[in-house]
């Protein structure tokens, strides 16, 4: 029997969304990509009578040597990508050529690109059409309307401009294609996808906000805090899926039990994360408690094992840390019956990292998500560096300073590194592991113990925050300015507890200076997170 395969793929999805970097767009167009592969998929299938095969184990992989001309087998199926298998060639064409329509009228702005084969031989199939897939991915289409001379340009993404719109304020912008129709989303869907996926059926009486600007009365759609205007933007990604795809693939030899497991395992993973988000939503509603039923959370990308969301810069990292626990806890309980049945094959859990970037709310969005995936990959390159099977779950944070935001590791080598007789010394420990009971890497209850010590009667913690600038200037003077300050904890007998934090980090004598042995203190990340969450 022979099998024809279309792979779709919809790319620069983060772009997508930020590019305007405005809320009310960037909303629409979350909302834009999270329905593409769901309710508007299923549009297609039904609007040309197709049936979509569904599989709930791997013994149905027998109903892929029997599928019929009208059939339709989704090996993948999630955020914003599907890999579709048919039986029948004309079927799958007919398939394509409205679907690629549909995308472009639908979507307009996004980079989508497709890939097809045929081969009698599933697995194969599946080979060669990624293999297809990756090389169309380096031959985008282009896009559609391209800009003559004399076209106007939408200031706020440099596309061609097709309306003259009315802003909130009473101002008319020229505005491209995409972003009106994510303006106008509410016009072409009634559901809200992704904002759904966060909240379990009995909290769907709170909602999210889709404003971050204030008006002249200085009332804002956002809940901020009080005296603040910080935001976290946290990017969470699973560990171990790359490692996870690459066994199955190479341990399943049946071409349709292969296809079938990869739809169980995507199906899995997205349940767990969607799972994972809507508890750590719950824990947000309990801890923030608003009448108005308004969350200072902002869901953007919840698709595969991604996340990422905007929140309250207070409620950032008990969000992220609440996320990836709950991603561990709940991969292990919808990946049981499948570790069991491949035979090991499908991992007993997985698990997540993150990076949050602390940003103000005018600050340019997508630089800042830039550097939260940034952030997310310095966690994974700390956790993945033990070697273990299974890769521990860790956080990575900075508080954006400037206008101008490079990525973690050229920030790091600009502005938290400082040489001190020919050694370089960085202020900061990088990622902090949520798990209290890990050895080789510095927890996240450790720092925050620390900034219990720091917010203690007495401290003077603003004369730490001298000492943290000193630092990158006269290290005699540094040096001086630290000892003064041990000797005021000393007098006031608060010396022990920060002597006792600073131990759990590596620093034996905290008198002598903030530093572990190989030039590294978890001093300025403590200020950071105190400054985020006092």
């Amino acid at each position: 029997m022979k099998y024809y395969s279309l792979f779709f793929e919809a790319r620069g999805i983060q772009s997508y969304i930020f590019e305007s970097g405005k809320m009310n767009e960037m909303v629409g167009a979350s909302e834009l990509v999270k329905d593409l592969c769901n309710s508007k998929l299923n549009d297609i299938i039904k609007h040309l009578e197709i049936e979509d095969i569904q599989v709930e184990s791997k013994a149905d992989a027998a109903k892929l040597s029997t599928m019929k001309p009208n059939q339709v087998f989704f090996s993948r199926r999630s955020g914003g990508v599907f890999t579709a298998l048919f039986a029948d060639k004309a079927v799958r064409d007919h398939f394509l050529a409205l679907w690629s329509i549909f995308v472009t009228s639908y979507i307009p702005g996004l980079e989508a690109v497709h890939a097809v084969a045929e081969s009698e031989n599933i697995k194969e199939l599946i080979e060669e059409t990624y293999d297809i897939l990756g090389y169309n991915r380096n031959c985008p289409p282009a896009f559609l309307p391209e800009a003559t001379p004399m076209h106007v340009m939408a200031p706020r993404t440099g596309k061609p401009a097709v309306e003259n719109r009315y802003e909130p304020d009473g101002k008319r912008v020229w505005t491209d294609e995409a972003s009106i129709r994510k303006l106008d989303v509410e016009k072409f869907q009634s559901s809200h996808a992704l904002v759904d996926s966060f909240l379990s059926p009995e909290k769907k009486n709170f909602s999210f906000p889709e404003n971050l600007e204030f008006d002249e009365n200085g009332n804002c759609d956002f809940p901020f805090k009080k005296g603040s205007r910080y935001l976290g933007l946290i990017h969470a990604d699973g560990n171990g899926l790359g490692q996870s795809l690459i066994k199955i693939h190479k341990r399943i030899e049946n071409g349709a039990e292969y296809a079938v497991l990869l739809r169980l395992f995507s199906d899995r993973l997205e349940k767990s994360t969607r799972e994972a988000a809507q508890k750590a939503t719950e824990k947000l509603i309990e801890k923030h408690a608003e009448d108005s039923g308004m969350l200072p959370l902002r869901p953007l990308v919840l698709g595969g094992d991604d996340l990422t969301v905007l929140v309250r810069a207070d409620y950032a990292m008990q969000f992220t840390e609440d996320y990836c626990k709950a991603f561990e806890q709940t991969t292990e309980k919808n990946f049981a019956d499948l570790h069991k049945v491949s035979g090991g094959i499908i991992p007993e859990k997985l698990t997540a990292c993150a990076g949050i970037a602390y940003i103000k709310n005018n600050q340019p969005f997508m630089d800042a998500f830039n550097l939260a995936e940034s952030l997310c990959s310095e966690s994974k390159k700390v956790s993945k560096a033990l070697g273990r099977d299974l890769i521990p779950a860790t956080v990575t944070s900075l508080v954006v300073t400037n206008s101008f935001i490079e990525s973690y590791e050229t920030y790091k080598q600009k502005e938290l590194s400082v040489k001190i007789n020919d050694k370089t010394f960085f202020a900061t420990l990088d990622a902090y592991a949520f798990d209290e009971n890990e050895k080789e890497i510095p927890t996240l209850q450790a720092l925050r113990n620390l900034c219990e010590e720091l917010k203690k009667d007495g401290v003077t913690v603003s004369s730490i925050r001298q000492y943290a600038t000193m630092i990158f200037g006269d290290e005699n003077i540094s040096s001086e300015k630290w000892r003064k300050w041990i000797k005021n904890l000393t007098e006031r007998g608060l010396l022990q507890g920060l002597s006792d934090c600073m131990k759990v980090f590596g620093i034996e004598d905290v008198k002598e200076s903030p530093w572990t042995n190989d030039g590294k203190t978890p001093l300025f990340d403590a200020l950071q997170l105190l400054s985020m969450e006092e």
